[in-house]
């Protein structure tokens, strides 16, 4: 993160890669909406945003603390976020 703040290409690489990330979870969000899978008054651009979030800061924290044992957790967060989505 340090080296991107310097080089603004990699700042534009990164900040690509998250529009690109935030894109694909949005449509797959609204795809789900429009099937009915998930509630429809879910704004998919925001939790698109944070389904991000989580995912960066998941891999960071598990970068950080090895006592996290991040594959457990972040199927603990899935299953939590999906049982706040269901219809």
């Amino acid at each position: 993160l340090a080296a991107s703040k310097k080089d603004p290409r990699i700042q534009k690489r990164i900040e690509n890669g998250f529009i690109i990330t935030r894109k694909f979870l949005k449509e797959k969000l609204q795809e789900a909406q429009k099937k009915g899978e998930i509630r429809s008054d879910v704004d998919c651009e925001t939790l698109a945003f944070e389904i991000h979030a989580l995912i960066e800061g998941t891999g960071l924290i598990g970068y950080l603390d090895r006592s996290v044992n991040v594959e457990r957790m972040g199927e603990n967060m899935f299953h939590n976020m999906w049982k706040m989505l269901r219809r």
